[in-house]
């Protein structure tokens, strides 16, 4: 395809103020397109419920870390003592302790990303500071490494899905089969705790995702990528998909080219 052509699917998947100009020629498109963005955002929002809501039915394998941040924060002087602890561990000084907000599964990540750091300290203010109690066991710390490891690839997948700078149609899809293929193999790990937790997100996330009217302009915009292929998105549609769904689906992302080329072709016909 011309340029021209690529542009007015990009004009699909921009922000307004990068597609403006485009936006004034294409006034039905765009208000199309808008949909799909809203449509895209939808989509990571019901993402972040879906996880949100499996962290609130693990919560408490977690509470003695949140009450360890909690106590490590609570005056000047615990927070000096804790440095000094660290210090006598020899742990870098990385993000001091964050406190997280129980409803935001985004804040429970960066709470055990900080707090995971300072795990020695927090063994050795255990065994000098009479008043830490209940401090967190090893089994707490182990858990909150799982759901830190498992979190930490959702949360880098929610910040491309929640970009507005810059153009990600391109790579959603991309990251969508990510997260997939992450719940899919994680759901058969010899841990029971982290398989537990993936197949309950796994089986919300496909009642999501795995409709038969896919997300068709994202699959054109991840074709039209100069990184990605057609035989890239059959590789992708065959492994998330069910077999007799994938093909269809290709159907689909085919046919939309088409039509695509040949509005182009009707558009710009005359001044050929």
């Amino acid at each position: 395809m011309s340029d021209a052509n690529n542009e007015d699917i990009v004009i699909t998947i921009t922000d307004v103020e990068a597609t403006k100009t485009a936006a004034e020629q294409e006034p039905e498109g765009e208000e199309a397109n808008k949909g799909e963005k809203r449509k895209r955002e939808m989509k990571g929002h019901v993402l972040n419920l879906i996880v949100q809501e499996e962290l609130d039915e693990i919560n408490d394998c977690i509470h003695r870390v949140r009450n360890a941040v909690k106590y490590a924060r609570g005056s000047a002087k615990r927070k000096l003592e804790f440095l000094h602890y660290a210090n006598q561990e020899c742990i870098s000084r990385g993000k001091m302790l964050s406190l997280d907000i129980c409803t935001s599964w985004n804040s429970t990540y960066l709470m055990l990303e900080s707090t995971l750091h300072y795990r020695r300290a927090y063994d050795r203010m255990k065994t000098r500071d009479l008043n830490f109690r209940d401090p967190p066991l090893a089994d707490d710390w182990e858990k909150a490494r799982i759901v830190h490891g498992f979190l930490e690839i959702v949360y880098t997948v929610t910040k491309i899905f929640s970009g507005s700078k810059y153009c990600i149609a391109n790579v959603f899809l991309r990251e969508i089969y990510h997260v997939f293929m992450l719940l899919r193999e994680t759901s058969i790990e010899d841990s029971p705790f982290l398989g537990s937790m993936a197949v309950n997100i796994l089986v919300k996330f496909e009642k999501y995702w795995l409709e038969k009217e896919p997300n068709i302009l994202l699959s054109v915009a991840f074709v039209l990528d100069p990184r990605s292929k057609m035989r890239n998105l059959k590789t992708i549609f065959s492994k998330i998909y069910e077999s007799y769904l994938a093909p269809y689906m290709l159907d689909c992302v085919h046919k939309t080219l088409q039509d695509l080329f040949i509005e182009y072709v009707k558009a710009y016909e005359v001044s050929c």
